[in-house]
């Protein structure tokens, strides 16, 4: 029995869900390839005039193909200039690693020695010798008015010796003579009485002072300091240091153009022929290499 040949146009009009199946990848338009492909493929018979099975074939097929479809339609996305065919970049990395080790010992010995002394004497001799003599001679004569009558007379002489002595700070219980006054006195004293009516007094005398002063003052004072400081420090001071570092550098290199090779020309040439590509066709005659009979 042989099956009738119907077009793709007649099985749709008998089930609108033949393309229900149909894996059409992303971003592409699926109603849109649905109607292009009834336009350019509706009047050709297809292998499959069972509805039912044809729309099973269709997804199976579309599952398969949609990988390869979607990186077709990819590369009509790349961004690039098309008369350029040298557009590149590199880049390295460059690591260096620096491991410094240092160790080291030091012997230190250190020695102080501090003498100092002092000496100190002083002295002071003082000496004062001081002598005077004081006369004095005195005459005093009076009156006066009264009844008793008579003479009375008297004469004397009067001695005296002061002596004054004085220690040094530093001499104890040891005196020195320092002042000495010597004074001596003679006087007369002689008084007349007349007729009870004048009284005469007269006083006559001398004084005789004399005056030595001797004083000596020996101040020494001696005082002596010595210090001596002797002193040793020894010690050992060993350091270590350490250091690991590590450096990363990263080199980038772009390079674009022209490498001279191809021109110009046949660069935009090539790039007319690219932009002719279009998804949509070669889906749809994928579609019909696969389920079209190519009988017309």
């Amino acid at each position: 029995m042989t099956t009738p040949l119907m077009s793709i146009i007649a099985l749709y009009n008998w089930d609108n869900t033949i393309f229900d199946f149909f894996n059409v990848p992303e971003p592409l338009d699926r109603e849109l390839l649905e109607n292009n492909l009834m336009m350019e493929l509706g009047e050709l018979s297809v292998i499959y005039s069972e509805p039912v099975f044809l729309k099973w074939a269709i997804g199976q097929w579309s599952n398969k193909q949609a990988p390869i479809w979607k990186k077709l339609y990819d590369t009509t996305m790349y961004d690039y200039n098309p008369i350029h065919n040298k557009d590149y970049t590199e880049w390295y990395d460059d690591t260096r690693n620096i491991t410094r080790q240092q160790n080291g010992t030091e012997n230190r010995e250190f020695k102080t020695t501090d003498n100092a002394s002092e000496n100190s004497t002083s002295s002071s001799d003082t000496t004062r010798d001081l002598t005077g003599s004081n006369n004095e001679t005195r005459d005093l004569a009076g009156s006066s008015n009264t009844d008793t009558q008579g003479s009375h007379s008297d004469t004397g002489t009067d001695e005296s010796t002061n002596t004054r002595s004085v220690s040094a700070y530093n001499m104890e219980n040891s005196y020195a003579p320092a002042e000495q006054t010597v004074e001596n006195k003679s006087h007369t004293y002689t008084t007349a009485i007349n007729d009870g009516t004048e009284v005469a007094t007269t006083d006559t005398g001398t004084i005789d002072r004399d005056i030595s002063e001797n004083e000596t003052t020996n101040v020494k004072a001696t005082s002596e300091i010595t210090t001596t400081q002797n002193g040793t420090e020894t010690g050992d001071i060993t350091t270590g240091n350490n250091e690991t570092s590590s450096d990363i550098f990263t080199h980038r290199y772009h390079g674009e153009g022209n490498v001279g090779v191809t021109t110009t020309q046949s660069m935009i040439n090539e790039e007319r022929e690219v932009v002719k590509f279009n998804i949509y066709d070669y889906i749809i005659e994928e579609f019909k290499q696969r389920f079209c009979i190519m009988v017309y």
